[in-house]
């Protein structure tokens, strides 16, 4: 068993907690690597992860992977989907876990990568109907400034799979967190979700630099946008 499948299941008692969930035989929640099959391609990259709302199960990532950040000659828009989506498949990042996959997924037309405007639009959701481990749900409280959230993913410069960072900015278009971590790689984490003290996502990960000071900011888009497009 690999250290973050290790470190993943330290954390199984509090998210059963956390989470409220009757099924304890459930494994904790997992996170995938998308792969987007359209007409022109196969785009592979960063995190994708499973939230729970109504019932029903719903894999959440960014929009800009499916393009040239994973392989493809271009970036697809929302729009685009409409008529080049095959398919998208999910990769579990632990052992142990199923594949996922997906041949339909939620049409938001406006999805579009993150820019020095927005990033709200910046989102790709797909409905998959079986799941082998617990989901993510979304938080029920807003974040202010100052409130301190942890990204969940893989990281090539630690061994740690949360990710401490503390809130900057909270807008509606925008979440903004600096990092605890001066060294963090953020390299493969678009798409994982940003959670708070409940283990509740706050917010889709989408971006992340190196400021002047040498603290590394991420920047996510609010979980505002993923509930405004779900059934």
């Amino acid at each position: 068993m690999n250290k973050p499948f290790c470190k993943i299941f330290l954390l199984v008692a509090t998210l059963l907690s956390s989470l409220a969930l009757a099924e304890e035989d459930r494994k904790p929640p997992a996170l995938y690597r998308p792969s987007f099959v359209v007409f022109d391609g196969v785009a592979s990259a960063g995190t994708a992860f499973v939230i729970e709302h109504d019932k029903k199960y719903y894999a959440v990532t960014a929009q800009h992977l499916i393009g040239t950040a994973g392989g493809l000659n271009k970036d697809y828009l929302g729009k685009d989907m409409m008529t080049k989506f095959k398919k998208v498949t999910y990769d579990p990042v632990y052992s142990g876990y199923k594949k996922l996959t997906s041949v339909t997924f939620i049409p938001i037309k406006n999805a579009e990568p993150i820019s020095d405007k927005t990033a709200k639009y910046d989102i790709f959701i797909s409905p998959v109907n079986t799941l082998d481990s617990m989901p993510l749900t979304l938080a029920k409280s807003s974040l202010k400034v100052g409130d301190r959230v942890m990204l969940y993913a893989i990281v090539a410069s630690s061994e740690e799979v949360m990710h401490l960072a503390t809130v900057t900015n909270i807008t509606e278009d925008e979440l903004v967190y600096v990092f605890d971590d001066k060294t963090i790689n953020l390299r493969a984490t678009s798409g994982a979700p940003v959670i708070n003290a409940k283990y509740q996502v706050v917010g889709i990960n989408l971006a992340g630099g190196e400021m002047d000071d040498g603290s590394v900011v991420g920047w996510a888009n609010p979980h505002g946008s993923i509930l405004k497009h779900l059934p």
